[in-house]
């Protein structure tokens, strides 16, 4: 994309969706699956707390174990133990993750709810007869 002027993108310029591979009219590929009901922010704060929880089963152990080799002056077994540990821990965590991950995309289509709860209308009724004020 080539600024033109003053920082914005020129008038031929692909938006990020059409970049990569979406259109403009929302009919081509997105990445955010179709059947996900959550928003985008819902999912990002999912994974980032999927991937925080990951790294730290990985370096925590290890960590207290130095900081245990310290304060017993054991060093370095400690904290061989628990880099192990946290190798272990994690790579559990890993591989368990697919499975995870289709349990609870299971459960969304199980649901049924195709639309966020936020976009259902206030106003319609269980029936599809919108109330009138």
């Amino acid at each position: 994309m080539e600024p033109s002027g003053r920082g914005r993108p020129s008038a031929g310029a692909k938006r990020p969706t059409e970049a990569l591979g979406g259109s403009r009219d929302g009919k081509g590929p997105t990445v955010v699956e179709k059947g996900d009901s959550r928003s985008p922010v819902s999912i990002g704060l999912d994974w980032g707390a999927r991937v925080t929880s990951i790294g730290l089963e990985f370096a925590l152990p290890a960590v207290l174990g130095h900081f245990l080799d310290k304060w017993l002056e054991t060093a370095p077994w400690l904290t061989l133990v628990g880099a192990a540990l946290g190798l272990i821990t994690g790579m559990t965590h890993v591989l368990r993750l697919p499975a995870e991950l289709a349990r609870a995309e299971k459960r969304r289509s199980e649901s049924g709810s195709t639309a966020p709860r936020d976009l259902i209308d206030p106003t319609e009724k269980a029936d599809g007869e919108t109330s009138s004020d």
